[in-house]
């Protein structure tokens, strides 16, 4: 009920890429940092292999990848282009793979 009106704030307060890069932590932009915080949840629970007969666990890993993993490479892709000309932040982007989700089923 309230998104669309968090969205519009969120987007009037990075109108321009400036007004977006002051609201940095570790030296990246706001959007690069929600970036990284969802894509690093992905991978650790890409990577985590729950035991048989943890069926609960598996379920909450498979819900996380969902949740955290899908959109991860458009989004990746879209900030390489929009700060390509960032040395600092296209270093950190770097270090993710490019593609990590499933392909479509035909």
């Amino acid at each position: 009920m309230h998104m669309p009106f968090i969205a519009l704030v969120l987007i009037l307060a990075c109108a321009t890429q400036s007004a977006c890069a002051q609201n940095t932590r570790n030296g990246l932009p706001s959007d690069v940092e929600h970036f990284v915080k969802n894509r690093d949840i992905c991978d650790h629970l890409a990577g985590e292999a729950p035991d048989p007969g943890q069926e609960a666990r598996a379920k909450e890993v498979a819900d996380g990848i969902e949740k955290y993993c899908t959109g991860t490479d458009k989004k990746l892709q879209s900030l390489k282009w929009k700060y390509a000309k960032d040395p600092e932040v296209m270093e950190k982007l770097n270090t993710y793979e490019e593609s990590i989700e499933s392909p479509a089923e035909p």
